[in-house]
């Protein structure tokens, strides 16, 4: 299809794009590492770390939050870096119930600052729900 508008392959028009640039631990990717904020993997117990990548093709910041133990992700795509990683560490505390309170762990990143008051409640919202369909299936 890019072929038949474009005249060039999928491949081609990839090596015309810039290519993604790592950007380096902020102080804040830093202080999640050394206070160990972020729930522990919930399949290795391994500690994750955040990661975010710029494509400056597309103005996108890409936020991971991974586990070097067993390689399990959270990816994040935003058009603005803490936007990118606020998602990111949402998600993986929503999805990673290592600690007998998924709410307490939300409540220690919002109260640490890592997190805002509103990304927080989004955050209860999805625990609520994911907790209301869990009692439901039971």
């Amino acid at each position: 299809m890019a072929e038949e508008k474009t005249g060039l392959s999928v491949d081609q028009i990839a090596a015309t794009r810039p290519a993604p640039i790592s950007l380096k631990p902020d102080a804040t990717d830093i202080r999640l590492v050394l206070e160990g904020t972020l729930p522990r993997c919930p399949f290795c117990n391994g500690t994750p770390s955040t990661h975010t990548r710029f494509f400056p093709h597309s103005g996108i910041y890409q936020s991971i939050v991974h586990c070097a133990g067993c390689m399990a992700e959270v990816m994040v795509n935003q058009r603005d870096r803490e936007e990118a990683r606020q998602d990111a560490i949402a998600h993986w505390t929503v999805r990673a119930p290592v600690q007998p309170d998924d709410l307490t762990a939300a409540a220690q990143l919002q109260r640490s600052g890592l997190i805002t008051p509103e990304k927080y409640n989004h955050i209860c919202e999805n625990i609520r729900a994911r907790d209301a369909v869990r009692e439901a299936m039971a």
